[in-house]
């Protein structure tokens, strides 16, 4: 959304309630602070500085944003703009795609990227079954076959072979089932990250959950998008 159509809004809006105008401020920060306009103009996800971001919701994004993913190993079921993400975030990115015509698309973007590696799997068990899961630290199910995805985790936790910093689980108030399943296998925390997000004009919940035992480092403090900043400790 340009600075034009934020202020035909606010024109129109001059003579409106005081809280008909704060919200006017509410949408400039969705749309062009954190670029949602943008993505849903043009059907893609970037942030409102461009760079390309995951098709989570925004809460999760941010939550993401604030650790260290230098040198972590992410195993992602599904690709996209999330695997520019990691792989521009320092990580080192397996992926796995089901769609030829995406994978293509998504092969030529990132044809000389170092540190990834991406394959197309047609059928379900090739897909889901990846040895690759074995020294991941960061899991990602984001795809096709979301609900073996989950019975595979559960299986290589139940056999005691994988031991990831988090998982991530997108879109996961639609898959109940498989929540039930991550729930089980990990007994981890699960955090549910819940809002808008890029492209959709429909709130949605992106989760992860956080191995008690392995914490990744944070490098940055929270700074919230559109936040006020932080107070000196003389305010607290």
């Amino acid at each position: 959304m340009t600075n034009t159509h934020f202020w035909i809004l606010q024109k129109v809006l001059k003579r409106a309630s005081r809280a008909s105008l704060e919200q006017v401020k509410t949408y400039r920060i969705l749309g062009e602070t954190y670029g949602q306009y943008n993505s849903i103009e043009n059907w893609d996800c970037h942030d409102g500085e461009g760079r390309e971001i995951p098709w989570y919701t925004y809460p999760a994004i941010e939550y993401l944003d604030s650790f260290d993913l230098n040198g972590v190993r992410v195993l992602e079921y599904g690709s996209g703009n999330s695997s520019i993400y990691y792989l521009n975030a320092g990580a080192e990115v397996t992926s796995v795609e089901n769609d030829k015509g995406w994978f293509d698309k998504i092969s030529a973007s990132l044809a000389d990227k170092p540190h990834f590696t991406y394959f197309f799997e047609r059928e379900e068990a090739q897909y889901v079954e990846r040895d690759e899961i074995r020294n991941a630290d960061i899991v990602v199910i984001d795809g096709r076959y979301r609900n073996a995805c989950a019975r595979f985790v559960r299986e290589q936790f139940q056999q005691k072979r994988i031991d990831p910093t988090m998982i991530v689980f997108d879109n996961s108030d639609r898959h109940p089932d498989c929540i039930a399943l991550l729930d089980e296998a990990t007994g981890w925390n699960r955090c549910d990250f819940n809002g808008f997000g890029p492209i959709n004009s429909y709130t949605w919940t992106t989760s992860a959950y956080l191995n008690p035992s392995r914490q990744l480092p944070r490098k940055k403090p929270l700074a919230p998008i559109g936040g006020l900043g932080i107070l000196s400790a003389d305010d607290s």
